[in-house]
């Protein structure tokens, strides 16, 4: 049985999740959320000092290749910033899916606190 064809949507999907599932990578997104200039791999590679150089790179490159991050270069420093647009991607792709279903849910949940409040 051969596998059926994958969708680049499902495909997208795939890396969102495996790029944060690892606690390290959730870290560095954290870490850079707060520096909206981003900051240099070797300043990242700093925040842990358990793990090589090359395995941060490593986590690094994953969320680059999720779309979480954008890698520039300056000097010789590659600089990492969150991307926007890689996460409101990950939302369309995946989580807003079911941004409909929730909704329908809040509403029935408004509909039940308005009829407790009425009685």
């Amino acid at each position: 049985m051969t596998p059926r064809p994958r969708h680049d949507a499902e495909q997208h999907a795939d890396l969102v999740f495996k790029a944060l599932s690892d606690p390290t990578r959730r870290a560095l997104v954290e870490i850079l959320s707060h520096q909206p200039d981003g900051m240099p791999a070797v300043r990242l590679a700093a925040q842990f000092p358990n793990m090589s150089r090359p395995a941060v790179a490593q986590h690094l490159r994953m969320l680059a290749d999720a779309g979480f991050v954008t890698v520039s270069p300056r000097g010789r420093e590659r600089i990492y910033r969150l991307s926007r647009e890689g996460f409101e991607s990950a939302y369309e792709v995946w989580f807003g899916r079911f941004e409909a279903f929730w909704k329908g849910k809040l509403q029935d949940l408004k509909r039940f606190v308005e009829d407790a409040d009425n009685t």
